[in-house]
Order: C-alpha cells, then structure tokens, then sequence
C-alpha cells in the first residue's frame, strides 16, 4: 500500500535527522545541531498530522475496539516529543542525554506502529478506510504526493 510506503519513508527520514542532530551535539556543533533538531520537529510534526488525521483516524473510528486503546498513548507520545523538542538547549548536557534517551524512544514507538498499526491497517481496510486516510495525509503534505509505484 503506497500510503504505508510513505509512512516508513518519514520514519526513516525522522531517524536519519535524529541521528544527524545526536552526531551534531556529540561534535559540538551546536549550530548543526539546533537544525537537524527542527528539521526533525518539521518532519515529525507534519508525519504525525498525517497519521492521527488519517490512519489513526479511520482505525479509531471503524475498530474502535481493536484500536483506540493501541493508539492513544501514541499520540501523547507525539505531543509529548513535540514539547520535549520546542524547549531542547543542545548546549545543555543534560538536554543532550535527555535527546538521547527520547531518540531511542522514538525509535520504539516507531516499531510499535510498524509491526502493529500498520500492517493492521493492510489487513483491515477497504477502499473507503483507504481514501480517508490518504486525504488525511494529503491534508498534512499539502506540497508533496504519495510515493509513486
């Protein structure tokens, strides 16, 4: 399914802005650093709109019962790194460590969705679900289109 294609695709873009900012910080090159970190803060805020407006949308509201429980607490994770990210000092060694150990739990909550959320998705939408959700990610990338086959 080209949407999942494009999820996966943002969140190796994620990790790979993640992993820039953490080399950034660990060579002093905070400057570097403060912009991969808002690169990062771009790239997720805009994934994360096109997944609780589309996907995680349509799960909760077709499969509720199957769902909602799985994808709430996903969620505030999302708003919880956004705040963690808009207050980072990458000078600050604790804020450093604290990067560090968010960067790890995202990796995780990226697994969570890949090895659960989305091929659930595959399994249980049709035609209709999958419209939703492509608008829904539309919606987020407004200057940017699905993958292409």
């Amino acid at each position: 399914m080209t949407l999942i294609r494009d999820y996966y695709a943002e969140h190796n873009s994620s990790r790979d802005l993640a992993d820039a900012a953490r080399r950034a910080m660990d060579a002093g090159e905070y400057d570097l650093a403060r912009e991969e970190v808002a690169r990062l803060a771009v790239e997720l805020e805009d994934h994360w709109q096109g997944e609780e407006g589309g996907l995680f949308a349509v799960m909760v509201e077709r499969y509720p019962d199957d769902f909602a429980d799985y994808i709430r607490p996903l969620v505030e994770e999302h708003r919880a790194l956004a705040a963690f990210l808009a207050t980072l000092d990458v000078t600050d060694a604790s804020h450093r460590q604290a990067f560090a150990d968010e960067v790890l739990e995202l990796h995780e909550h990226m697994l969570r969705e890949e090895d659960s959320l989305f091929p659930a998705s595959v399994v249980t939408f049709d035609g209709q679900d999958w419209t939703r959700a492509i608008d829904g990610w539309q919606q987020a990338h407004p200057d940017r289109e699905l993958i292409a086959d």
